[in-house]
């Protein structure tokens, strides 16, 4: 979502027209991002603002770190809400990294999730590692270095997965875009299905993310620029013009 559909919750423009436009011709679209941060009320609520309905088709990559754990594992949490949300519904027992310092640490969890964490600082960063070192799994929502913002591209979850990463001496398994946990989860949603096409603006989550699926991949154009054009089926300025290119493509497949 995060430079396709809005740039720091403002909605770009044609995203709702392009939405618009893939569901007048049939398509049912699934709003999946590697941002963990909201939940899915927030997401919901952004959506609407941009007058956008989702049916309640939105995966997040707290989603699918949720997908990697049991009921009644115990969590430590570096992450904001949207990720709370996730494990919570998925029956974990969460500890929050600002709890575990504030006197509510335990001996041990059975994993600790790292995701965007905008209150990130050294002692949750030494606490973290401290628990994956002592052999708690390490899930990461996601890798993405950086996101798209007004002012340019801003941190974004990976470089703190890195930094945890870097501390604890042992790398994440990471759960979102393009990951085999979200390609997982997406797939059991759509009943073991794949989408036809991937709409995004990174080619090292949604370009992949499309290769894992056997998808399409049609490029928007963001701040970031990783390459993605020269993997995309299509690059286009715009969802609006990515659905062009979707409805115009599904015409000529049509017998």
């Amino acid at each position: 979502m995060d430079g396709v559909v809005w740039l720091s919750g403002a909605p770009l423009p044609g995203a709702a027209e392009g939405l618009a436009l893939l569901r007048s011709s049939g398509f049912e679209v699934w709003f999946v991002t590697n941002n963990s941060s909201m939940t899915h009320e927030a997401l919901n609520l952004r959506f609407r603002r941009a007058g956008i309905e989702t049916a309640g088709r939105i995966l997040a990559s707290s989603d699918a770190a949720a997908s990697l754990l049991r009921t009644g594992d115990t969590v430590l949490v570096g992450g904001e809400l949207g990720v709370r949300e996730a494990l919570a519904a998925r029956g974990c027992d969460v500890v929050l990294i600002d709890d575990a310092l504030s006197g509510s640490d335990r001996p041990s969890f059975d994993a600790v999730v790292v995701g965007m964490h905008r209150s990130f600082g050294y002692a949750g960063l030494s606490c973290m590692a401290r628990h994956i070192r002592a052999g708690s799994r390490f899930i990461a929502t996601n890798d993405d270095p950086s996101y798209p913002a007004p002012e340019g591209l801003l941190p974004g979850g990976g470089a703190i997965v890195a930094s945890v990463a870097s501390a604890a001496g042992r790398p994440a398994e990471v759960a979102g875009k393009p990951h085999p946990a979200m390609v997982s989860v997406l797939r059991g949603r759509l009943g073991g299905a794949s989408p036809a096409w991937v709409i995004g603006d990174r080619a090292s989550t949604d370009g992949e993310f499309a290769a894992a699926l056997g998808s399409r991949f049609v490029h928007v154009s963001s701040a970031v620029e990783d390459g993605a054009a020269s993997v995309a089926w299509a690059s286009v300025p715009s969802l609006l013009e990515a659905a062009r290119v979707v409805v115009d493509a599904d015409a000529v497949d049509r017998p």
